[in-house]
């Protein structure tokens, strides 16, 4: 601030010595120009000072979008895998406690696993469920400063949608399948209503994790 009032005394300074001592309008204005022209003056490259400083920011700001869309893509991958994991966990349950298909391997014999795979494999299974939605969650909110429903086309708008349904619905079939009787479920039906809803439950999953799996190819 100081230096340029005293580029501003200096021009009218000269103005007044170099007129006799009278100072004329043009002079005063053109001395009140000076810090402008100076603002203006060309930068090393041929840019002023204040396109160089504008352009600093400008060249940082497609780093961090790039940078954020990495790490996009890679909670993306990660959650894909989590979901593919609890996809096979979820099928080896349904294996051995069976489907509307099929009677499970725990009843008929056989079982895969062991013991393991009728008594806790379904524990294992829904604690890959909940990693795969904290996952999702997080993967869903650091991707929506991209816009990439916008940016990537239809068929990934369309896939983003189902596997949010899906990714909602799961966790609600998950609980019904395995407890009937928070929604009043009859004892004597129980067995039949959770084979039915343990065939609905794995094959929502599985168009879940394929909708999800194909937004994760589309995003490279």
């Amino acid at each position: 601030m100081l230096p340029t009032v005293g580029m501003v005394v200096g021009v009218v300074f000269g103005a007044l010595t170099s007129s006799g001592g009278e100072l004329h309008a043009g002079d005063v204005f053109a001395a009140g120009d000076a810090p402008r022209r100076m603002l203006l003056m060309p930068a090393g490259d041929g840019g002023s000072m204040e396109e160089e400083r504008g352009g600093t920011s400008g060249e940082a700001r497609p780093e961090r979008t790039e940078h954020a869309l990495r790490t996009h893509r890679t909670l993306s991958v990660v959650t894909t895998g989590s979901l593919l994991v609890t996809a096979a966990l979820g099928t080896l349950t349904a294996i051995n406690e069976g489907t509307a298909f099929h009677d499970g391997r725990c009843t008929t014999g056989h079982p895969l696993l062991g013991d393991y795979g009728c008594e806790s494999l379904h524990i294992v299974h829904g604690a890959s469920a909940i990693l795969s939605v904290v996952l999702y969650t997080a993967t869903a909110v650091q991707g929506l400063p991209l816009g990439l429903n916008q940016s990537e086309g239809p068929l990934y708008r369309i896939l983003s949608y189902v596997h949010l349904v899906g990714i909602v619905l799961q966790p609600i079939l998950g609980l019904i399948t395995s407890y009937p009787e928070v929604i009043g479920i009859n004892p004597g039906a129980r067995e039949h209503f959770g084979d039915v809803m343990r065939t609905i439950h794995i094959g929502v999953g599985y168009v879940t994790v394929a909708a999800y799996a194909t937004t994760t190819v589309l995003e490279f």
